[in-house]
């Protein structure tokens, strides 16, 4: 991991004493309902990186969004997991030779034995799934080595208190959203600051993010 856990912990005392015990923490778990996030944004629309969790931040990042099914990643995903595309002709393999051209190891694959293997495992996890499978929150990935949940699905909250998916684990969002699944654990990313000042940022007792339509509803 990329990150010192003291940061986080100064972010989260920071966050408490400006915005009260109910305020956003780094690398929170959350859970979130996929079939309800349409937009993403990433870190070449905006900066923010996963380690920028917790954060609460102004300004329109939040507005830098396009669709996740317009994604070359979720059209590779419906061509295979939907249309029963093998990878190779996906799209995917060509988007890892264009990065390996460029002497770069996009998620962590540095060779095509890497993509393979990578790949794989995606498949036995979408296999899981959709035998009513559930997905696993860090702590169970990863025990005493995880931190809260960081590395999970990747969630901002923009303005309005809506999730944005933030463009971190993709394949695992684009997998429930394709099964339908309607509850998966999260980590929460950055919160606008609009969320917080129109009291649009809520969390269920269970940790269950709640949208300001809902709360209103």
């Amino acid at each position: 991991m990329t990150f010192k856990k003291s940061q986080f912990y100064l972010r989260d005392l920071y966050n408490t004493v400006r915005y009260g015990g109910s305020c956003p923490l780094s690398a929170q778990r959350i859970y979130i309902d996929p079939r309800k996030i349409t937009y993403y944004t990433s870190y070449s629309k905006t900066g923010m990186k996963r380690r920028f969790t917790g954060k609460v931040m102004g300004g329109d990042w939040d507005i830098r969004v396009s669709r996740i099914e317009e994604s070359d990643k979720y059209r590779a995903c419906y061509r295979h997991f939907i249309q029963n595309t093998p990878w190779s002709e996906s799209g995917v393999y060509e988007s890892f030779a264009r990065r390996f051209s460029r002497h770069s190891s996009p998620d962590g694959c540095a060779s095509w034995s890497d993509v393979e293997e990578r790949y794989a495992g995606v498949d036995a996890l979408f296999s899981s799934l959709q035998s009513g499978g559930e997905f696993k929150t860090q702590k169970q990935l990863k025990g005493k080595r995880a931190f809260r949940e960081y590395g999970g699905v990747l969630i901002h909250i923009d303005r309005h208190g809506l999730p944005l998916f933030g463009a971190g684990g993709w394949h695992r969002m684009i997998m429930a959203q394709l099964l339908h699944l309607e509850r998966i654990p999260a980590q929460l990313g950055v919160v606008h600051t609009e969320a917080l000042r129109n009291n649009r940022f809520s969390l269920s007792p269970t940790g269950a993010l709640i949208s300001y339509r809902e709360q209103t509803e």
